[in-house]
């Protein structure tokens, strides 16, 4: 009898092992889950976020359109001798007015690409004072103004300024290297002494 006692006993233990055992891996497979959810939660949430800077396609069709302008800009302006005004607007560039028929070269640009992929026309300023102009889209919103307008400035940034002016300044001193004021020889008369 001691025996079966023994034997119930170890059954009995093995039962209680294998219950505890049971619920051990149920809490373990519980926290993979939870911990696997968060994690996606987080890449899901990392992903929405780059979708979210991505442009859209028309915001891509758009400033490529854009990115046309200086081009046909330039063109017109090798062949009229400046921009187009204000009055004119981008309509000129690819159907002229009578003042300048005789000159005008055009079309310079297709009449399709004076309007957004989202059906607003395309803004133009010019200024006068830099002789430099603007062509806007107004963007996804179709209000001009706001962050998501596509723009194109024809003035040069800092940076491309101070190229174009360092250029000039080497040319400059190319012409005249007595100009030179980074120039530190000694003058002829400084080195008899």
């Amino acid at each position: 009898m001691l025996i079966l006692d023994q034997n119930y006993a170890l059954q009995e233990t093995a039962h209680i092992t294998d219950f505890k055992a049971t619920q051990f891996m149920k809490i373990k497979l519980c926290l993979i889950i939870c911990i696997a959810i968060v994690l996606l939660g987080i890449l899901l949430g990392l992903m929405k976020i780059n979708y979210a800077e991505r442009p859209s396609d028309y915001e891509i069709i758009a400033n490529s359109m854009i990115q046309q302008f200086p081009a046909s800009m330039n063109s017109f302006k090798r062949d009229i001798g400046r921009y187009p005004t204000p009055a004119e607007g981008l309509d000129v560039l690819v159907k002229p007015t009578d003042s300048i028929r005789g000159k005008w070269r055009g079309p310079y640009i297709q009449a399709s690409a004076l309007v957004d992929p989202w059906g607003q026309k395309i803004a133009y300023k010019y200024s006068d004072e830099h002789d430099s102009y603007e062509i806007i889209s107004a963007g996804p919103d179709g209000i001009f103004g706001t962050k998501d307008d596509i723009r194109y400035d024809s003035r040069p940034t800092t940076q491309e300024a101070a190229r174009k002016a360092a250029r000039g300044q080497a040319f400059l001193f190319a012409i005249h290297p007595s100009r030179n004021a980074s120039d530190s020889r000694p003058n002829a008369s400084a080195r008899r002494n």
